[in-house]
């Protein structure tokens, strides 16, 4: 398994790619989560693919690489470095039968923080994809638990206890358990009122998928996550101004800088 403080983007040789691949869904697709990892990574020698569909569980990729084993599709993934899961309405993986976790689990109301005991399919997509790479996964929903505060308001307007206790016990079983690093992605809009972010308008106009600049988000706590790098540091990926909230380029530039802080606050917290 590479290390993933010494894999950084700014000491990889441009011409020994590393491959990074995206597993999800509509939520992945709808973000244009790969366009902004791989924009964030330009000139650094990095390759994003993106295997996600729409309306699939990591189960479903699972059946695919099975029955698809030794296409060009499943040998990128075999021979990538690092592998980031998006679970299915921007929940985390199924991990199997661990008691401690799905009562955690039950502690949160938040729907999109999904856990079906069962199957390990993280243990079951290890064996097929191979032990010698890294593997991320991400929440990303419009009830993402942001992090900061007490409070966050809800697509409701309520004001809502932040579950940042019961968040980070998840990602300590998730890591020590499991092996797998999961983030939460700030929905910033909520994480952060100041900003004057329309939940809606400007993150999720349907309630679950992200738009372009929620993309971004998505890419950026991903990028910063596994390069160990600082949002404030990075470029706007494949974002353009149009779609960047405000009047004047002064002001699309200085939202982003507050919307970094407040992703690099959030990983942060999640250290």
């Amino acid at each position: 398994m590479i290390n993933r403080f010494i894999a950084k983007a700014t000491v990889l040789d441009p011409d020994e790619y590393l491959d990074v691949v995206f597993i999800g869904n509509s939520i992945t697709q709808s973000g244009n989560t790969r366009d902004h990892f791989e924009a964030l990574s330009a000139g650094k020698g990095i390759k994003v693919h993106d295997y996600s569909e729409a309306g699939a569980y990591l189960t479903d990729h699972y059946n695919w690489f099975v029955s698809q084993a030794g296409s060009p599709y499943v040998n990128t993934v075999e021979e990538s470095e690092i592998v980031i899961f998006q679970e299915y309405a921007g929940g985390f993986p199924q991990v199997g039968n661990d008691e401690e976790l799905f009562n955690l689990r039950y502690k949160m109301n938040h729907p999109g923080f999904m856990f079906a005991s069962g199957k390990n399919i993280v243990g079951m997509l290890r064996d097929i994809l191979g032990t010698d790479k890294e593997y991320y996964s991400y929440s990303a929903n419009v009830l993402c638990g942001p992090m900061l505060g007490d409070t966050f308001t809800d697509w409701q307007g309520r004001k809502v206890p932040n579950d940042n206790e019961v968040i980070l016990q998840i990602q300590d079983i998730l890591e020590e358990k499991f092996d797998l690093p999961h983030v939460y992605v700030p929905n910033v809009a909520a994480s952060d009122p100041t900003l004057g972010l329309h939940l809606q308008n400007d993150m999720y106009p349907d309630l679950v998928h992200p738009t372009d600049l929620m993309g971004y988000c998505i890419a950026l706590t991903m990028y910063c996550k596994i390069f160990d790098v600082s949002a404030v540091k990075q470029n706007n990926g494949a974002l353009t101004y149009d779609k960047i909230p405000g009047e004047t380029q002064a002001e699309k530039d200085e939202l982003m800088q507050k919307i970094k802080a407040v992703i690099d606050e959030s990983l942060e917290m999640q250290k």
